[in-house]
């Protein structure tokens, strides 16, 4: 087996690139290593890399965060995945899908994961492959703390954990009343106006928040959570169970919130600012068709 590492040299609150670098030659393994020159580079690297060598068995590192494990997805995605996996050793400031895995610290060994077993995940593809998602795709107040984040993250001596609750705060305030239509089968899912939506086959987003608690990344469907739009005075009783993920079975989400299991096409129509978030990636337009791709990539997972 080839073993290709992809490494994302702005993953992280610091450039972990040359300790990552030597963590990986001390592998005894047939190993390449890329570095991305920019954003969707690795997307491009990897579909290359399995257009040349048909065939063999290879299986690429995302060596960054969730956004880097996206772009790796997205270039193996619709190939042999008897032949072709993917796995995370996560260096970056977000490692959000690897926690239904163990978490961070159980992808950290590199010797594990050489020889890990795999698992066949599903994954969204967005109007007909316009992008993908391997975690979550969310819209409305998610996409405009990522916005407000990437501004904070400029400075460099702020953390990502910092970062995003300073995103979180300051949206709170400004996005609490997204305009937009989402239909399931023809059912309206809210009626134009929502606090923020998520379709997930992961379960976590923004490094603690467990937003779809009870998602299963590879049973061929999705879980649709809609949130209502909410006065100020409402939101910090709802932080504490949202958090938790205890906020599908509590009282206080009962009245302003639609769940639903499904694996049927999602429909998503917004005005002309409107975008969803990809895997913490962000996705302009005014309409949206979320499918799943069941059993999409093969994902390589410590062995226990």
């Amino acid at each position: 087996m080839k073993h290709v590492f992809i490494i994302n040299p702005m993953a992280g609150a610091s450039n972990q690139t040359e300790t990552t670098m030597q963590a990986i030659n001390k592998l005894d393994v047939d190993k390449e290593i890329y570095i991305t020159k920019g954003k969707k580079d690795a997307t491009r690297y990897v579909k290359e890399y399995i257009e040349s060598h048909i065939g063999e068995e290879i299986r690429f590192y995302a060596c960054g965060g969730d956004g880097t494990l996206n772009e790796v997805a997205s270039g193996a995605i619709n190939h042999d995945i008897n032949n072709i996996s993917i796995t995370v050793y996560p260096v970056g400031s977000g490692n959000d899908y690897i926690k239904i895995f163990g978490g961070r610290k159980a992808f950290m060994d590199l010797e594990k994961l050489t020889k890990a077993k795999t698992k066949a995940v599903d994954m969204f593809s967005i109007n007909d492959g316009l992008g993908y998602s391997i975690n979550v795709v969310n819209y409305g107040l998610d996409c405009n703390v990522v916005k407000i984040m990437e501004q904070i993250k400029r400075n460099k001596n702020t953390t990502n954990e910092k970062a995003y609750k300073k995103a979180v705060f300051k949206s709170i305030f400004k996005c609490r009343h997204n305009k937009g239509t989402t239909y399931i089968n023809g059912e309206k899912m809210n009626n134009g106006e929502f606090l923020f939506c998520t379709i997930a086959h992961g379960q976590y987003v923004g490094g603690q928040f467990k937003c779809s608690p009870k998602s299963i990344c590879n049973d061929g469907a999705y879980d649709f959570i809609s949130i209502d739009p909410v006065s100020i005075f409402r939101v910090p009783f709802l932080i504490g169970p949202y958090t938790k993920g205890e906020h599908l079975d509590s009282k206080k989400f009962k009245k302003i919130m639609r769940y639903r299991r499904d694996d049927s096409p999602v429909i998503i129509d917004g005005p002309d600012d409107f975008c969803i978030c990809l895997d913490g990636e962000l996705l302009y337009g005014n309409h949206f068709e979320v499918k799943i791709i069941k059993k999409a990539i093969a994902f390589a997972y410590p062995n226990e």
